[in-house]
């Protein structure tokens, strides 16, 4: 159900230093947001700036509140970044189809996350959603530097056994987030189910280890300017041949079924 409201922004807290926590009471859209969806921001009345897609990193639905993770990377995130208590955010939402929630796990021993960078704020919700599971439960945690690594408490709140890496060192273990998977991957105990966002390497990486005893979700970030399928911006080539668009077809999909070989945006 897509609803469009003006949200009250309630908290504007800084995280690290260039990524901000931005809560917000929407309560329409906080009732029917699940794990992996998103929403679409509007920047400021006054400005040319297009929307901006974000996931919901929870929600509260008996306080009308959903939570927002905004890194600072260009003029658009920026005005977020600035935006102050009881003003007024335009919101779109909640878009796409979120993580597939498999009928109490009970086929599986182990509950898998990897979150790359600003890929750990779905992947918060989803472990807040999934926090009475009683399987094993492990996250993996990466970024470039330790400020970049975020709500890694959330984790631990819910249960899981927290992991982190960052590739300088600064916090965790030396190595990429891909990188400590695969060096505990001996020891999860299978079949598990593993839910990844993070970067399209760190995806591609993932589906080529061609994990035996295993389904990997992976939820894309792709660049967007509607969040409804109209433009066509965020279509990615599927395993099949065909294309799917991130925003109307995901951002959620089996990791096999994506063709992470074709540089889909140029990049």
């Amino acid at each position: 159900m897509k609803i469009n409201e003006k949200g009250i922004i309630l908290e504007n807290k800084k995280i690290s230093n260039n990524i901000h926590l931005l809560k917000i009471h929407a309560p329409k859209i906080s009732i029917f947001s699940h794990p992996g969806q998103f929403a679409m921001l509007k920047i400021n009345d006054n400005t040319p700036f297009l929307r901006r897609p974000f996931s919901f990193a929870w929600t509260n639905k008996e306080k009308g509140e959903v939570n927002f993770c905004i890194k600072v990377v260009g003029e658009g995130t920026k005005y977020l970044s600035r935006k102050k208590p009881q003003e007024v955010l335009d919101i779109i939402g909640p878009l796409g189809n979120g993580f597939p929630m498999e009928k109490d796990f009970l086929e599986y021993k182990s509950f898998v996350i990897l979150g790359g960078g600003m890929g750990a704020a779905p992947l918060a919700f989803l472990a807040k959603y999934c926090k009475d599971l009683k399987i094993e439960k492990i996250a993996f945690l990466g970024a470039k530097t330790k400020d970049e690594i975020i709500l890694s408490d959330i984790f631990e709140e819910t249960g899981f056994k927290v992991n982190i890496s960052t590739d300088d060192g600064s916090e965790g273990i030396k190595s990429s987030v891909l990188e400590s998977l695969v060096s505990k991957i001996d020891s999860i105990k299978k079949p598990f189910i593993l839910y990844a966002c993070g970067p399209k390497n760190m995806l591609k990486g993932l589906k080529k280890l061609n994990l035996k005893y295993c389904k990997i979700y992976a939820s894309l970030e792709e660049k967007m300017a509607c969040g409804i399928g109209a433009c066509l911006g965020c279509a990615v080539k599927t395993s099949g041949g065909s294309y799917k668009r991130v925003c109307r077809d995901g951002p959620v999909f089996n990791i096999n079924d994506i063709d992470f070989e074709e540089d889909q945006n140029g990049e």
